[in-house]
């Protein structure tokens, strides 16, 4: 399947929310906000690149995407993506008739292309740092769906391209905590998952996690999966997961996450990478040692596990390092908050 590239800043989905005042703030500001492991989509055959939805199960955790903002006469990007930057800034100002420009500046962490969300939580930090700086016309949800429905990938040139996109990653990032996403962009619940901390384990892997291969690996096998395991999936999430959530219940919810592992795409997403019978013994070994949340998250590699109770990470790092070929291991906690912005002066 081929994705045809764009100028940043083409609608892909255009939304019109009527005319909206925008009052421009002379203030810089400060947006942090958390990446996302997404530890699985529900159904890979409800969207496409350009086309977000799927729904999906995702948290919050505190490894951050850092920016400052402010308005200017012309748009002055320094970070390491600047096309998806334009796009994004571009996109907000046409929505809003906004005529001049931005200077931002995007500090990541580092952890491109590993599953951890960084496309999703620089579209969405940049959205809400422009909507702020003119007076916050736009709601969360308008937010959501503005980066949702025109989600790119960087391609090559100062190039974007349409990507996958569940709306997992703005909803965890605007708002921290587990979250569950129907189809269409659309909130099925927030759960705060307070005092919950782990490991994010990223395997040494050669399988490609990104573009063209990304889109050949969800558009045929797990979409083929997906419609096999449609049915176990949807019970699960209806009669385990929701309920769970709900109630606040962190074990059932771990267990309905973990099924959720060995189901439709995720089992192809798991395939994908060079160790996948190494990647799952490792999270049957973080499950059967305390690790009540465990799964990789999105296309991986990277492994997520959450403890309620004290673990000890070296411990765990002997052991698995035993199992799986490492590139990094590292304490990770969820973050419960979410976006956080401050003006600078």
């Amino acid at each position: 399947m081929t994705v045809q590239s764009l100028k940043p800043g083409t609608f892909i989905n255009h939304v019109d929310f009527g005319k909206r005042r925008v009052k421009e703030m002379d203030e810089r500001i400060s947006v942090t906000l958390p990446a996302r492991a997404h530890l699985s989509v529900l159904d890979m055959n409800r969207f496409a690149p350009g086309y977000p939805g799927g729904g999906g199960v995702g948290v919050a955790v505190n490894k951050y995407l850092e920016l400052d903002i402010k308005l200017s006469h012309r748009t002055k990007i320094n970070g390491l993506r600047p096309s998806i930057i334009e796009h994004t800034l571009k996109i907000i100002s046409d929505v809003l008739g906004y005529e001049e420009g931005f200077q931002v500046n995007v500090k990541e962490h580092g952890l491109l292309h590993k599953g951890l969300g960084s496309t999703s939580a620089l579209m969405s930090s940049v959205a809400f740092g422009s909507n702020y700086l003119l007076g916050q016309p736009l709601d969360l949800r308008e937010l959501r769906l503005l980066v949702g429905l025109n989600f790119v990938e960087e391609a090559d040139k100062g190039l974007v391209r349409p990507g996958y996109e569940t709306g997992v990653g703005p909803m965890a990032g605007f708002y921290g905590g587990l979250v569950i996403m129907a189809d269409g962009l659309e909130i099925l619940h927030r759960m705060p998952l307070k005092g919950l901390r782990g490991i994010a384990i990223i395997p040494k892997d050669d399988a490609d996690n990104a573009g063209e291969s990304e889109v050949d690996l969800l558009s045929k096998k797990a979409s083929e999966l997906d419609a096999r395991d449609g049915d176990q999936k949807s019970y699960e999430v209806l009669f385990s997961l929701f309920p769970g959530a709900i109630k606040g219940n962190v074990h059932a919810v771990g267990d309905s996450i973990w099924n959720l592992q060995k189901l439709g795409s995720k089992t192809a997403e798991v395939k994908h990478h060079t160790h996948s019978d190494e990647i799952y013994s490792t999270m049957e070994f973080l499950r059967n040692h305390g690790g009540v949340i465990t799964g990789m998250s999105s296309v991986g590699p990277t492994i997520l596990s959450l403890f309620c109770d004290e673990f000890d990470l070296n411990n765990l790092e002997t052991t698995v390092k035993k199992i799986l070929p490492i590139e990094e291991i590292m304490p990770i906690a969820v973050d419960n908050n979410g976006v956080v912005v401050k003006i600078l002066d």
